[in-house]
């Protein structure tokens, strides 16, 4: 068997990420707004391993937690006329709830 045959035999080693690492690493790339690569190596996650970790965050936890609006309410303004004004934003960081601004305003 010639060494090129022998290499494509070796089996790649593969590491568990423990459940802790990937909340920690969630919370460093979505709460504190670290880049993947530097969680990655704080954690002593390989860069590939907790790419896929947030990746995967996105797609089923984040997206699932916004609500599905039809397209016609998703983004609108309406004129402000004379009388009180209700509005409420809602800010999301990683689909995690961070603050509300309210604002009940007479206009005049």
């Amino acid at each position: 068997m010639t060494e090129n045959t022998a290499n494509q035999y070796r089996r790649r080693t593969y590491v568990k990420v423990s459940p802790i690492q990937k909340t920690q690493l969630i919370n460093l790339v979505f709460q504190e707004q670290w880049k993947i690569k530097k969680a990655a190596k704080f954690l002593y996650v390989k860069y590939a391993s907790a790419k896929s970790i947030v990746l995967k965050y996105r797609k089923y936890s984040i997206q699932k937690k916004m609500p599905t609006l039809p397209e016609i309410k998703r983004c609108h303004y309406k004129p402000l006329r004379n009388g009180k004004h209700n509005y409420k934003i809602i800010c999301l960081r990683g689909g995690i709830f961070q603050n509300t601004i309210k604002n009940f305003s007479l206009k005049q």
